[in-house]
């Protein structure tokens, strides 16, 4: 119990005796049971444990296995013993990043809470291994890494080991949780600059992180790549004529794409067109079709909950032409004038508020507006109010939402034009 206690302060202690990689595996073993019924004596030994590591305090190459066992035993104890949510999520997520299996003895409970660590993982970081000497064997969460000077892993704790005939067994433990980070491990010289940013000289004494891709800086922006399917309807205002009289839905599939890097984005949605009108004349009519769209915008504080966003809006605004066609009616023809509907280039500016948040499922709403003029169809204002939701799935987001746009002609074009849509898709970013 001395030792055990010794080893929780691991600051002011040193390494007096070293730990065998059974041993390790054993006293993780023995601790499912009272991790299971929370025991209060878990909390030191598990500290005790982490110490260990965190010291490098061993002989041998601990298994993978071991370390996401340890990762489990953390996270459950924490929940079960009502302790941090949160806490318990972040120690999940440490044997997530190792595929941990999961302990049946901690019931459904933390198997639930470790299913939604599993879906809340989110990027990954570089360990970049140096060392004084070159090493026989490198080891990262116990697996070996040949000839290697970098290693990809998910954001996480993680264990680096080493083994040289003349010192023997080194460690090193590594907490990674800035997606795109990279650390020097290993205390060897800083790698060359193609490898990423060379640490700080207060990082190279502590071996401390050193962000290749911080996620929110100006030097290195975020870059996100997104990709959406859905199905939209175009709700066409009433058209009435002398003959006939139209009030079409136009049905069609939707595609939509977005690329982000920092503040800046570009993005676009085209639909491929709408069926004709479903009236028996001797040439097809045009139904409604959804506008396409080019954005083009610079978001101000856009790693914030509230963001404002302004830029360029390219759209085919909708038209209607009006022409002389021969329509079917009790088995005979008759010449009518009809509506066909069309579409015209136009552009303006665009201004859009965005709101956001969650934290493993994330939310997010917006409204846009934007003032667009079209040589063949004049000035129109257009809006739309979205909302989505983005579930990480591993290194992507997978993304689910609907939208409610409209567009309101100035002009001699009639309106106003709905366009209700459902969309989804993945968002991969870094």
């Amino acid at each position: 119990m001395l030792l055990l206690l010794w080893l929780v302060n691991p600051l002011e202690a040193a390494c007096v005796e070293r730990v065998s990689a059974e041993a390790l595996s054993a006293q993780v073993q023995a601790l499912i049971e009272p991790v299971a019924f929370a025991e209060d004596s878990v909390a030191g030994e598990l500290a005790a444990i982490e110490a260990t590591l965190r010291l490098g305090c061993l002989e041998q190459a601990v298994p993978r296995e071991t370390l996401g066992a340890l990762f489990m035993a953390q996270g459950a104890y924490e929940l079960l013993r009502g302790g941090d949510p949160q806490r318990a999520d972040t120690l999940l997520r440490r044997a997530a990043a190792l595929t941990a299996p999961i302990e049946p003895a901690y019931g459904p409970k933390v198997e639930e809470a470790y299913r939604a660590a599993v879906n809340g993982m989110r990027g990954d970081a570089v360990l970049e291994l140096s060392f004084p000497a070159r090493p026989e064997v490198v080891l990262v969460d116990g697996e070996v890494v040949y000839d290697a000077v970098e290693r990809r892993v998910l954001l996480g704790s993680h264990l680096v080991q080493w083994y040289s005939a003349e010192l023997g067994w080194s460690a090193e433990w590594v907490d990674l949780n800035e997606w795109g980070e990279r650390r020097l491990v290993g205390g060897g010289p800083p790698l060359p600059d193609e490898l990423g940013p060379l640490p700080s000289e207060a990082d190279k004494g502590g071996r401390t992180k050193t962000p290749k891709e911080p996620r929110a800086t100006g030097d290195s922006p975020r870059v996100s790549v997104t990709g959406l399917v859905g199905y939209a309807v175009s709700a066409a205002p009433e058209i009435t004529t002398d003959d006939v009289r139209a009030d079409a839905l136009g049905f069609m599939p939707t595609f939509a794409a977005e690329a982000r890097l920092g503040a800046l984005s570009v993005s676009g949605r085209f639909s491929p067109g709408a069926t004709p009108l479903p009236m028996p004349t001797d040439s097809d009519l045009g139904g409604p079709a959804m506008p396409n769209e080019l954005r083009a915008l610079y978001s101000f504080q856009q790693d914030k909950p509230l963001s404002v966003g302004v830029g360029l809006l390219v759209i085919t605004q909708p038209t209607v032409t009006f022409e002389e066609v021969l329509l079917t009616a009790e088995g005979e023809q008759v010449a009518v004038e009809a509506p066909s509907f069309g579409a015209a280039p136009g552009a303006g500016p665009l201004v859009r508020l965005s709101l956001s948040g969650g934290e493993s499922l994330q939310w997010a709403v917006s409204a846009r507006g934007a003032w667009t003029t079209a040589p063949e169809a004049g000035a129109a204002v257009s809006g739309a109010l979205a909302g989505q939701m983005a579930l990480p799935v591993g290194p992507i987001d997978v993304i689910l939402g609907a939208e409610l746009g409209g567009l309101k002609a100035m002009e001699s074009q009639p309106g106003p034009w709905l366009y209700p849509q459902v969309v989804g898709g993945v968002q991969w970013s870094r």
